[in-house]
């Protein structure tokens, strides 16, 4: 079934109609199941650093975002930058919840992809 729905997600440019919830949802999914589909996580990842798409994100979507590519294992270093950037921009981070911070900082740690900057507004964070 898995196999099926990346295969259908990766036509005819069918991801670029995805929107943000739909792109977290999938990317979940997959992760949540352990289902790891190299093709179709590339793909998201392209598609989340383009054209300003991770800035629609909430900070849920980019949280279960991020913690699904750690969940797999899927190291993508300027997807990591991408993830930091949309969470330091216009003082997002204080939109996260708790349990969204933690998320991402374990994605981060699982990943071993240092950033400092997210890292210190983690720390810094009332």
């Amino acid at each position: 079934m898995f196999a099926a729905l990346a295969g259908h997600i990766l036509q005819d440019d069918f991801l670029a109609t995805f929107k943000p919830q739909e792109v977290a949802n999938t990317v979940w999914a997959f992760a949540r199941t352990g289902i790891k589909n190299e093709a179709m996580m590339t793909a998201v990842a392209e598609r989340l650093m383009e054209d300003d798409f991770l800035s629609k994100f909430n900070a849920q979507e980019v949280a279960n975002t991020a913690w699904a590519y750690a969940k797999l294992g899927i190291k993508n270093p300027p997807l990591m930058t991408a993830f930091a950037n949309r969470i330091l921009q216009d003082d997002s981070l204080s939109t996260f919840k708790n349990e969204e911070v933690n998320s991402i900082s374990w994605a981060f740690n699982k990943l071993g992809v240092q950033n400092k900057a997210l890292m210190a507004a983690i720390a810094n964070r009332s």
